[in-house]
């Protein structure tokens, strides 16, 4: 099997204790009326106890952002991407008052990933995709990149959601190649995560280091069994 290697750098920084939540006061879209109802964000505890190799991977992901904007997560199938890092980055955001952008490409992962967010972080979260867009002031955006690259393109994508404070992009590997996803990046100002198992590419023309700026990877299976 050919081996493809990431020039980029590998965090290993000890994990730094969190600071107490800010309080980010943001005003309502144009089109919304303050009359509307606004339900929790966050509904009761977080189910998901990060595994000590998750815990180490967390703890070296927000070191990353100190320095990047961009960074890439590898870990294989099976490892809880979206249960153990995506959602308990996304609730420790939604704690700080900040706005959460999970991209998926797959339009079967959208349900899937509103459950997983709601069952085992508790959190409250709006699907995006087509004619399904119900709660535009809800923290956490689970949002097709199909729809999402539709509005920037009719730019009217700052009229319907507010501007994300850390992005997740799920899938990576495919999502990033798509080719609107230069515009999504160049409008997301904040923190961008990118999850995949499979970073290599088969043309020699892609590589995932055009998209990210430093590289987080899973410990190998053997020490996770350990």
């Amino acid at each position: 099997m050919r081996q493809i290697t990431l020039d980029l750098p590998v965090t290993s920084h000890k994990e730094k204790k969190p600071g107490p939540p800010k309080q980010v006061k943001r005003p309502f879209l144009p089109h919304i009326q303050q009359t509307l109802r606004v339900e929790p964000d966050i509904h009761g505890d977080s189910k998901i106890t990060p595994k000590p190799y998750q815990a180490q991977n967390l703890s070296e992901i927000e070191a990353a952002f100190q320095k990047h904007k961009r960074v890439l997560f590898v870990a294989g199938c099976g490892y809880g991407k979206t249960d153990a890092i995506a959602g308990t980055l996304a609730r420790k955001s939604v704690q700080q008052g900040k706005v959460v952008w999970f991209i998926v490409d797959d339009l079967t992962l959208l349900d899937q990933s509103a459950e997983r967010f709601r069952d085992k972080h508790g959190l409250r979260s709006n699907i995006v995709q087509g004619d399904r867009h119900r709660d535009p002031l809800c923290k956490v955006q689970i949002i097709s990149v199909q729809t999402l690259a539709s509005w920037m393109k009719k730019r009217k994508l700052s009229q319907l959601l507010y501007a994300p404070d850390l992005v997740i992009i799920d899938e990576a590997h495919t999502t990033c190649f798509r080719r609107e996803y230069k515009h999504i990046e160049d409008y997301c100002k904040g923190r961008i995560l990118l999850l995949t198992a499979t970073p290599c590419r088969t043309k020699p023309n892609e590589s995932m280091s055009k998209w990210c700026d430093a590289l987080v990877e899973a410990p190998p299976r053997t020490e996770m069994l350990s």
